[in-house]
C-alpha cells in the first residue's frame, strides 16, 4: 500500500496485504486491472486538483496494492522522494506528469533543487507526460535537458454544451489570486479604467468580470490597494463586477452572460479553465507566452511580450490590451466562430483513453 501523510505523527507509508485492495475506497468501476495511485489530494482548488479528481473518478485511486503509481510535478518534496522509494522497492512503476517548473519569477525557496527532483523522478519514470510542448521546451532552458521518454498531451475536460454567443461585452478574469497576481489584475482593471476615459467610445454594455479567491498573500501586497482604487473606480461607473469564488455550484451564474476571458497569466503550462471555456465557446485575449497558444490555436487574440525572461512575471500593457479588448469586440462573431473550431480538437474520452493505454503497457511490462 502506498498513502503519504501530510501529518508529521504519521508515518509518509503504510505496508499492508492486497486483499485490502477489494475495501471501499480502492474500487473502481470501469477498469477492474489497472490500479493507479494518484496521490491524496489534498486541495479543495485548482487545475492539479480539479484534474486528478476526475482521473480519479474515472480510474479510482488504489491507496491499498497499486500497480502502478500516477506523480505529478505539483507534489511535496517529501511525497517525490516518498514516491522514488516506493517505486524502488516494489518495482511498481511511476508514470510522470509534469506540469509547470520552478523557478525565482514565482517561487521563493530553492528552485535548482525543485527542479533538480523533478528531472531525477523523470528519470526513474517509466514516461514522463508533458502537458504541454512548452513545458518540454522550458526544461531545456532551465535544467539543460529534458526527459526524451515522454510524450506531450495538453489537459482535457468533459464535454460542456457550447454557450450561445452573448450580445453583452463582459470579459471575465478568473484565478486564485496570490502576491504574483499583480500581471494578472492590474492591466485588466488598468485597460478597463483607460477605455471608461474614451470619450468617443461607441461601445455599450462593456464590462470587467473578476471572480476567483483572493489569498492572504495578495490583499496584503502592495499591488492590491492599486487594484482596489481602479475596480472601485470602474464600479461606480458599471465597468466593473464581482462574482464571488468560481465553482461547480455557481459557475453558470458566473457564465452565463460572458462571451470573452482574459488570461493574462504569464508561461501558463497548459491551464484547465482555458480548455473549459473554449469547449464553452468564450473567446480568449491572452498573454502569448507559456503553452496558450497550443491550446488556442488560430482561436483568441494573442498580445506579444516584449522579451522572455524566466526571473520576471511579465505583463502585457494595459493599453495594448485595451486595443485588444475593442478589436476583440469587432471581430467578435468570427472570433466565436474559430472558438467553436477549436473546441472540436479536444476530446475527453480520447484523454481517458491514452491514459488507459499507458497504464496498460507498462503495467504489462513491470509484470514481463
Amino acid at each position: 500500500m502506498l498513502v503519504l501523510i501530510k501529518n508529521k505523527f504519521f508515518k509518509k507509508f503504510l505496508f499492508l496485504p492486497k486483499f485490502f485492495t477489494f475495501l471501499p475506497f480502492s474500487l473502481q468501476k470501469k477498469q477492474k486491472h489497472i490500479r493507479p495511485y494518484f496521490g491524496i489530494n489534498t486541495f479543495s482548488t485548482g487545475g492539479p486538483y480539479i484534474r486528478t479528481k476526475r482521473l480519479i473518478e474515472y480510474f479510482g485511486n488504489h491507496l491499498f496494492a497499486p500497480n502502478i503509481i500516477y506523480a505529478q510535478s505539483y507534489w511535496s518534496v517529501e511525497e517525490i522522494l516518498d514516491c522514488m522509494e516506493y517505486s524502488k522497492k516494489t518495482k511498481i512503476p511511476i508514470i510522470f506528469n509534469q506540469n509547470g517548473w520552478f523557478y525565482r519569477a514565482w517561487y521563493d525557496g530553492n528552485s535548482k533543487y525543485r527542479n533538480k527532483l523533478l528531472c531525477e523522478i523523470q528519470n526513474k519514470s517509466q514516461l514522463t507526460i508533458y502537458q504541454s510542448k512548452f513545458c518540454k521546451i522550458f526544461s531545456k532552458i532551465l535544467n539543460k535537458s529534458y526527459e526524451k521518454n515522454s510524450i506531450v498531451l495538453h489537459n482535457d475536460v468533459p464535454n460542456y454544451k457550447i454557450k450561445k454567443l452573448s450580445k453583452k461585452n463582459f470579459f471575465l478574469v478568473s484565478g486564485i489570486f496570490d502576491k504574483n497576481s499583480a500581471h494578472v489584475l492590474l492591466p485588466a482593471v488598468k485597460a478597463f479604467y483607460y477605455l471608461s476615459q474614451k470619450k468617443n467610445l461607441k461601445i455599450k454594455k462593456i464590462k470587467l468580470i473578476v471572480t476567483g479567491v483572493f489569498k492572504s498573500s495578495a490583499k496584503t501586497s502592495g499591488w492590491y490597494k492599486e487594484y482596489l482604487h481602479y475596480s472601485s473606480k470602474l464600479e461606480k461607473i458599471n465597468y466593473f463586477e464581482y462574482r464571488g469564488i468560481y465553482n461547480s455550484k455557481n459557475k453558470n451564474f458566473i457564465l452565463k452572460d460572458i462571451p470573452f476571458s482574459l488570461h493574462l497569466k504569464y508561461n501558463d503550462a497548459c491551464p484547465n479553465g482555458v480548455v473549459e471555456n473554449i469547449k464553452k465557446g468564450i473567446i480568449h485575449i491572452y498573454s502569448n507566452s507559456g503553452g496558450l497558444k497550443e491550446l488556442l490555436g488560430h482561436a483568441g487574440v494573442p498580445i506579444n511580450l516584449e522579451k522572455n525572461n524566466t526571473n520576471n512575471l511579465l505583463s502585457v500593457n494595459y493599453r495594448v490590451l485595451a486595443k485588444k479588448i475593442l478589436i476583440s469586440i469587432k471581430h467578435k462573431n468570427l472570433l466565436y466562430n474559430k472558438t467553436r473550431l477549436q473546441r472540436n480538437k479536444f476530446n475527453y474520452k480520447n484523454y481517458l483513453q491514452v491514459h488507459k493505454n499507458i497504464f496498460e503497457k507498462f503495467i504489462l511490462t513491470t509484470k514481463n
